[in-house]
């Protein structure tokens, strides 16, 4: 379904291509459905009598594969026929992988009229027979419902079959008769177009005449783009050269009155936002003042870009209200809010604390009032809410279809994003062991938090790997970037570690700091800099700059 947002279709499926994630989800893997492409397209063409080893492909597909004058244009249906054909080999068995290929595909190579008509005769036949056995579990009235639709699914026209939703649907409301809402983030399914997808199976693997548009970074694929670039990272830090060679500098960035409360990139631009009740935009290029955002009564705590559709920069504060702005072209619609709306009403808490976004267009926001309320940002409807925390949710981050929300009740909670159902709990809620947790990262499967008390502890694969007393104050700003991990203070010093893993056990090393002039309030890296802000209403970037003479703007640092 992932894949089916962004407009690319598999066209090829079987059961290997399907694994279960750390949380014992059932996911598509990506690579299982290239190697599959890879090692089957000879035998879908040459050996089509035979039956076809459980790997799963449309008679639409078929037919395409061994007519390579032209490219045709196929749908998200032909994922839905194999993803069909997996579901009913589960459940009847070897038997219908079989009955299905033995001479199946020989039929659908017709090209007469009269021979296609014979086809889809022995096509009805056949599907009456996957129906009849269908109908040998007793699983409840409720199963009619999941036949009836797997039937449709099979359906020989590609645009009679249902949409993967509905499948998932059928399913869900087959475990739980409370199901009734839509599942979240799936409504942009309606929108996907028959000529405009795109099939990996006609990727390069296939050989076809044209190369595939096929962008890693949809959905699903993201996770194997977001795996190599982590692989890169781990051999170099250009901030680390700069600490150990003293080719570190920085350019201060004054503007805010009060505490900087949000740093984020997005459109081309560095936005903060600070406790003055405004957001400052940045050029990246020169780091020069570009335009303030106005419009907030209270201070700003939380900022978040998205550029999932258009660009966005959306703002919370501590009265409740949250702002849109629309930063697409650069004008920012002569300074006005595209949209403002109020999150948590309740006057007695302290407003909106965290935000988020995920890749499909949804907005998340942690409150003073102990909730997570989904927002959908084609109309800024309220979604759902999701409750849980026992204090305010300080910290929100997306991360592979998982909602990671830290709270001050010291605990980390997880969320899966399809339905928004709670996943796990992470940390101790012991009575007077409780630390706030004040920010969280992800990157590369870890999962870093930092507490009030000074405290640092990361989990992979939501399993605790390392807790250490880091710092003696708050660590109010964390980011994590490979297997670099930033983190500063209240002890005014930012902290640069390494992580590295063995079979056995998570390592982090301490590899620089650099001193400052005032409490950190939140930090970035991004793109070989990293930006700081500070509670003093400052914002520093830090720069290596290969073979620089020392000057004014040398840092004071400490390398380990």
């Amino acid at each position: 379904m992932g894949l089916h947002c962004e407009s690319v279709a598999c066209g090829c499926l079987a059961m290997s291509c399907f694994g279960l994630d750390g949380f014992e989800h059932w996911l598509l893997d990506l690579s299982g459905v290239v190697e599959i492409c890879r090692n089957e397209r000879g035998r879908v063409v040459v050996e089509n009598d035979r039956t076809y080893c459980g790997v799963f492909v449309s008679p639409e597909v078929f037919v395409a594969l061994n007519d390579r004058q032209t490219v045709p244009s196929l749908g998200c249906g032909a994922d839905v026929w194999a993803l069909a054909c997996v579901l009913v080999a589960a459940l009847i068995g070897d038997g219908f992988v079989e009955e299905l290929f033995q001479g199946f595909y020989s039929l659908v190579l017709t090209k007469t009229d009269r021979e296609r008509e014979q086809c889809l005769a022995e096509y009805e036949v056949w599907l009456e027979g996957v129906v009849s056995e269908l109908g040998g579990f007793s699983l409840g009235t409720e199963f009619e419902e999941l036949k009836q639709i797997l039937c449709e699914c099979l359906n020989y026209d590609p645009g009679s079959r249902p949409q993967l939703r509905d499948l998932w649907k059928c399913m869900k409301r087959l475990i739980s008769n409370s199901f009734n809402e839509d599942p979240a983030g799936l409504d942009v399914l309606d929108s996907v177009g028959g000529d405009s997808v795109k099939c990996l199976v006609f990727s390069n693997i296939c050989s076809s005449k044209q190369q595939a548009e096929f962008d890693l970074q949809s959905s699903d694929g993201g996770a194997l783009e977001r795996g190599l670039t982590c692989e890169e990272d781990r051999g170099n830090c250009n901030l680390v050269k700069g600490l150990t060679g003293g080719a570190l500098r920085f350019v201060t960035l004054e503007g805010h009155r009060d505490s900087v409360s949000g740093l984020a990139v997005g459109g081309g631009f560095l936005f903060s936002s600070s406790f003055d009740k405004t957001i400052h935009v940045w050029s990246l290029q020169d780091f020069s003042h570009v335009e303030t955002l106005k419009g907030h009564e209270h201070r700003v705590m939380a900022l978040v870009i998205s550029e999932a559709n258009k660009p966005l920069c959306i703002s919370g504060d501590s009265g409740s209200s949250i702002f849109v702005w629309d930063i697409g072209d650069g004008g920012f619609l002569d300074k006005k809010p595209l949209k403002n709306w109020y999150d948590h009403k309740d006057w007695r808490y302290s407003g909106v604390h965290s935000l988020a976004v995920s890749g499909l267009e949804k907005l998340y926001s942690g409150s003073g009032d102990k909730t997570i309320k989904a927002w959908s940002l084609q109309d800024y409807s309220l979604i759902c809410t999701m409750s849980g925390h026992k204090s305010a949710v300080s910290s929100l981050t997306v991360c592979d279809n998982v909602l990671y929300s830290g709270s001050w009740d010291g605990t980390v909670r997880l969320w899966w994003l399809h339905d928004h159902t709670p996943l796990a709990v992470l940390g101790d809620e012991t009575l007077g062991n409780v630390s706030p947790v004040l920010s969280l990262s992800v990157s590369c499967g870890f999962l870093v938090a930092s507490h009030e008390s000074g405290c640092l502890k990361i989990w992979k694969n939501a399993v605790l790997v390392s807790s250490t007393q880091d710092q003696s104050g708050a660590i109010f700003a964390l980011h994590t970037d490979g297997k670099w991990l930033f983190f500063g203070g209240w002890e005014k010093i930012v902290a640069i570690q390494e992580l590295s893993e063995d079979e056995i056990q998570i390592e982090s090393k301490l590899v620089g700091s650099i001193a400052c002039d005032a409490v950190i309030t939140c930090l970035l890296y991004y793109n070989g800099k990293l930006f700081v802000g500070f509670a003093n209403k400052d914002i520093k970037v830090y720069n290596y700059v290969p073979d620089a003479a020392p000057d004014a703007c040398s840092l004071p640092v400490q390398t380990h």
